[in-house]
Formats: C-alpha cells, sequence, structure tokens
C-alpha cells in the first residue's frame, strides 16, 4: 500500500498544481481512479476474502463509470447507473466487514429511495437520470451511515466514513456546478467547483480501498493482551 499511496500522492499534487483544464489532467485524474481499483484488486489477491472481492468490483463500476464521465463526458444516464451500482456493492462490502446485520440498511436505502422518487414525481422532475441520481443518493448516504456505525466495532471505517464524507463533497461541487449557470454563478466559481470536485474525489477513493486493507495500528481492532502470550513475531493488533 506504501507505493500506492505514494503514486496517488504524486499525481494528486501535479493535478492541483496544475491550472489549465486540458485533456492531459483528465487523463491524470483517470489514472488516479484506475490506481485504485488496481490497489483493490492487490488487497485481493493478499486477503482473499469477500470484503475485498465486493470492494474490486465496486471500484471496477467505478472505473467503468468515469470512462463516460471523465474521459467520453457523455452518456450520463448510463454512467450514474453504473456508478449507483458501485455504490450498492459498496454497501454490501461495508456489511461484510462490519458482520453487521444487512436488513436494517436494506430498509433504510429503499425508504430513502421511494422517498426521493416520490418527491422527484410530486415536484415534476422525473427523467431516467433522476431515478439514478436518486438511487445514488441513498446509497451514498447509506453507506455513509454505515461506515459511521460500523467505526466502534472496527476502526477501519474510520477511514471509509471519511471517505464516504468526501465522495459527497465531491457530489456537492458537481451539483452546483452542474446548476451554477442557472443560479447565476459567475465562471470562475464554476471552474472552482469543478476543480474542488478532485480535490474530494481522488481522497475519497483512496481512502475506501484503504479501508478494507489491514491500515495502521489506529486504525485496527485491538486484541486483548491478557488473552495469552502471542507468538514471537505477531503484534497485539488484529483486523
Amino acid at each position: 500500500m506504501t507505493a500506492f499511496l505514494l503514486a496517488e500522492g504524486i499525481l494528486y499534487a501535479v493535478i492541483l498544481i496544475l491550472e489549465a483544464n486540458g485533456p492531459d489532467r483528465l487523463v491524470l485524474r483517470f489514472i488516479t481512479v484506475c490506481l485504485a481499483c488496481l490497489a483493490a484488486a492487490v488487497l485481493l489477491g493478499l486477503r482473499r476474502k469477500k470484503e475485498q472481492v465486493f470492494l474490486l468490483l465496486a471500484m471496477v463500476f467505478t472505473v467503468a463509470a468515469d470512462v463516460f464521465l471523465v474521459l467520453m463526458d457523455r452518456f450520463y444516464e448510463l454512467a450514474v447507473g453504473i456508478f449507483t451500482a458501485a455504490q450498492c456493492l459498496h454497501g454490501i462490502r461495508i456489511q461484510i466487514g462490519s458482520g453487521r446485520k444487512i436488513w436494517p440498511s436494506v430498509l433504510a436505502r429503499l425508504g430513502l429511495t421511494l422517498a426521493g422518487l416520490l418527491a422527484a414525481a410530486l415536484l415534476g422532475q422525473w427523467s431516467l437520470l433522476t431515478a439514478f441520481g436518486v438511487v445514488y443518493a441513498a446509497e451514498l448516504l447509506m453507506n455513509t451511515v454505515d461506515s459511521a456505525l460500523a467505526v466502534r466495532k472496527d476502526r477501519r471505517f474510520l477511514l471509509s466514513l471519511i471517505g464516504f464524507l468526501l465522495f459527497i463533497g465531491c457530489d456537492l461541487t458537481v451539483g452546483l456546478n452542474g446548476i451554477g449557470e442557472n443560479w447565476g454563478l459567475s465562471y470562475e466559481t464554476r471552474v472552482l467547483c469543478s476543480d474542488l470536485t478532485w480535490v474530494f474525489y481522488i481522497p475519497s477513493q483512496v481512502l475506501i480501498v484503504l479501508s478494507a486493507s489491514d491500515g495502521p495500528k489506529l486504525f485496527t481492532k485491538k486484541t486483548n493482551p491478557c488473552a495469552g502470550n502471542a507468538p514471537a513475531g505477531e503484534g497485539n493488533y488484529a483486523v
């Protein structure tokens, strides 16, 4: 994971330094997402658990969605639909990793989705993109809530919680950029929102992937040191 963090950090710094919003920076942005997906694949190879399987699937869907949103800048309905699937997979991964019961989260997600769809219909804002957006928002919100609830059981999910909070910040800047012209926001403000999108998005993906690793001792569960003497070479921390 050290090489992953180093590569992401270098790319993140380069992207922040570059001012022109050109093809080169778009490619660099996309590479950061691909690296996060690659790190998820490495984690699966190292740990071989269901949690890492669903993390990798979620990251593959994230890369696929960004092909349309970042590189092609078209097919938005399809992209948001793929992002929605990624959030669903993240949700499954959180439930598996935390060991919490899945049904309360499922019911909450269904309730938020139905409420959002009903509100969109009543406001006359019904469209395929809106429907996908409502489901996506419900999944993202509940992934954030479920990560927060899982922190007490496993401190790795503090990374997940921060990651999803950054993800929400990313989507808020996307929304402001999209409706900014209608709201009278200046061009400079909309450009700032576009730049902030990636300030939030890149670290969100890094933290979400790291939350499925053993992580530093600060973010791992502490075993009972009185439970017996640990074998030589083993610490008192376990995931």
